[in-house]
Parts: structure tokens; C-alpha cells; sequence
């Protein structure tokens, strides 16, 4: 007596969790199956079917379009017996934020005394902060405190009769995004200063010599 015995319903995927950067890409799906199945989409229009069994029955390929938005996002893609719902496997797509660096501020003018400045940053990577050798009057302050977001900087006292111009560039570890702060300083002879600052004058006026600089 030969005896046989169907098995159950498979439906199987060769992983449950894709990450996908912002930019984008074309993901491979590998499925297992011994039944009739279908594919519940998510409601998004950032993934689409771009091969249907292109390669293979058990095979599926999926573009994710680039990520425009500065927060991650997730979606499912559900495959299920197409008579038993309960039988199925999830793909769950996780895709990166787009990278950015906003300043809150981009410009800064000082007269020739010496300033502390800061600038607030929104951004969700990684900074690096560089001031190049010929702005060497420009300073980073450096906290101890677990503040990340916020840069601060000093200037030192501009001792000589011209105007300076620095630069500041702000960018991530990879050097792919990048942002700039322009710092500019007056001169010694910007601001007028005088030797009296009172003159005592008689009831019959009179004619008075003012020195500045």
C-alpha cells in the first residue's frame, strides 16, 4: 500500500527586512512557495513591482524611488495563500532620510573687538567643522556638554585698520553635503573714537578743535 500525503501551504521569504538608502535602488525579493499566492502592496508610490518573475518564478525585483523627505520611511509588502490569508510572509522596506545640513543663520558681521558667536544646526548626520589655515582669527569652542547641534565660535580682536573676511564650512563625514558661514570683521579705522568727549563752552561761544582717529 503506497500512501501519500500532501504537505501544507509554504510561503517564504529569504529575508523580512530591506534597507534602502535615500537615494534609492532596485531591490531583489527571493520567495519559497508551494501554492498559489498574491502580493498586497502598500499604499505608497515610492515602491513599485519593476521585474514580475523576470529571472524566476521565485524571483521579484522592487524599485524604491529616492527619499526627498529629512525622515525615515518604512513600509510592507504582504505575500499570502491566495485561499488561506493567515498563511503569509511580510517584506518590510525601510528606507533612509535624505541627508541635510540647514544653518540657522549664514552671515555674520563684528566690529573690531573680539565676539562670541554660535550658529544652530538641523541636520541628521554626521558634521565635521572646518576652518581653513588662513582664517586662523576664528576660533571653535568646543563643549563638554552633550549638545551636538549647536556650533560656537570665537573671534579674536581685529588689531588692524582693514576689514577680514573668513569662512566657515560645515559638512557631513562623507563630504557630500556641506554648508557655509561667512564672517566678517571691520577694521580698527570702522569705528570713530575721539580724544574729549565734552567741551565746555562759555556764553559767548566760540570756535573748538575735536580730534578722532
Amino acid at each position: 500500500i503506497n500512501i501519500y500525503q500532501h504537505g501544507s501551504a509554504i510561503i517564504l521569504l529569504n529575508e523580512n527586512e530591506k534597507a534602502v538608502s535615500d537615494a534609492g535602488e532596485t531591490i531583489r525579493v527571493d520567495l519559497t512557495y508551494n501554492c498559489e499566492y498574491e502580493i498586497k502592496m502598500p499604499d505608497v508610490d515610492w515602491i513599485a513591482l519593476s521585474a514580475p518573475r523576470a529571472v524566476s518564478s521565485h524571483t521579484l525585483f522592487y524599485t524604491i524611488t529616492a527619499n526627498p523627505d529629512y525622515d525615515n520611511r518604512e513600509a510592507k509588502i504582504i505575500f499570502f495563500d491566495k485561499k488561506n490569508k493567515a498563511n503569509a510572509d511580510t517584506l518590510t522596506i525601510k528606507q533612509a532620510a535624505k541627508g541635510a545640513i540647514i544653518l540657522s543663520k549664514k552671515e555674520f558681521e563684528f566690529n573690531q573687538r573680539d565676539s562670541i558667536f554660535n550658529v544652530l544646526v538641523n541636520t541628521n548626520v554626521e558634521l565635521n567643522v572646518t576652518i581653513p589655515d588662513t582664517c586662523n582669527w576664528i576660533k571653535r569652542i568646543v563643549s563638554r556638554a552633550l549638545e551636538t547641534r549647536k556650533l560656537e565660535f570665537s573671534v579674536e580682536a581685529n588689531s588692524n585698520l582693514g576689514m577680514r573676511r573668513g569662512v566657515i564650512l560645515v559638512q557631513n563625514e562623507a563630504g557630500n553635503l556641506s554648508d557655509t558661514i561667512k564672517v566678517i570683521q571691520r577694521g580698527t579705522s570702522s569705528e570713530v573714537t575721539l580724544e574729549k568727549y565734552e567741551i565746555n563752552a562759555g556764553v559767548n561761544g566760540g570756535a573748538f578743535k575735536i580730534k578722532t582717529n
